[in-house]
């Protein structure tokens, strides 16, 4: 099944139901197949798998139409496609960086680092084949979050298990280097507006879902 970003992100009723039961089958296909991955990590992996195929398919489009991006003119990288490709483009490309940035404040909740090679590994294949330059890290090393900042992350983590409140109003909490990635490339304030509502709603239903699968399984196994 193919589910454009559109689509993944879209608002009206129909969208949103698609959008639910395509991440539910996901869901349940890696359960199927073993895999543990947290509730935020299945969807924003979703959003990144979405936006790499469309970012692909655009690109091969625009090659075999003959038409080449430089990264490096002066003419803004989205303003180099042609318009009927611009606004998915643009669409898909933040799906990729969006889900890499959420991808990565999990990680830096669990393991209180932040790891610039590690986003910018799971960015740059993710836009691998694409017409999307990809990122350096300029040998940046791990960069520790302070104690007093874990803890009132692990906070934000219990009230909101998406992390979504992040990007929406505790940025302060996150390590200047990762905020000055999330700013260069230029993925908030819109990608809140238009992400953050289907980012959080998938997530909650899977947690919801989990809990009721757990609690399940312990009536069973008491029984």
């Amino acid at each position: 099944m193919f589910m454009s970003v559109e689509t993944l992100i879209g608002r009206n009723p129909a969208q949103i139901l698609e959008a639910q039961s395509y991440v539910g089958e996901k869901a349940k296909k890696e359960r199927e197949s073993g895999h543990t991955r947290s509730s935020v990590h299945i969807v924003a992996s979703t959003f990144i798998d979405e936006g790499r195929k469309e970012l692909k398919e655009i690109s091969d489009r625009l090659t075999g139409s003959g038409v080449r991006i430089n990264p490096e003119s002066t003419t803004p990288l989205f303003q180099q496609i042609p318009l009927d490709d611009r606004k998915p483009a643009s669409l898909a490309y933040t799906a990729v960086t969006f889900g890499v940035t959420m991808i990565t404040f999990k990680k830096l909740l669990e393991e209180k680092v932040f790891t610039p090679r590690e986003m910018a590994n799971l960015f740059n294949y993710s836009v691998d084949g694409t017409f999307i330059p990809k990122w350096k890290t300029n040998g940046l090393g791990e960069i520790e979050v302070p104690k007093p900042k874990q803890r009132l992350l692990n906070e934000l983590a219990h009230s909101d298990p998406s992390l979504s409140i992040i990007p929406i109003k505790r940025m302060d909490l996150i390590p200047d280097k990762l905020k000055k990635v999330i700013t260069n490339v230029g993925l908030f304030p819109f990608a809140t507006r238009a992400f953050v509502p289907s980012y959080r709603d998938n997530v909650g239903i899977l947690i919801r879902e989990n809990t009721v699968r757990k609690g399940q399984h312990a009536r069973t196994t008491y029984s």
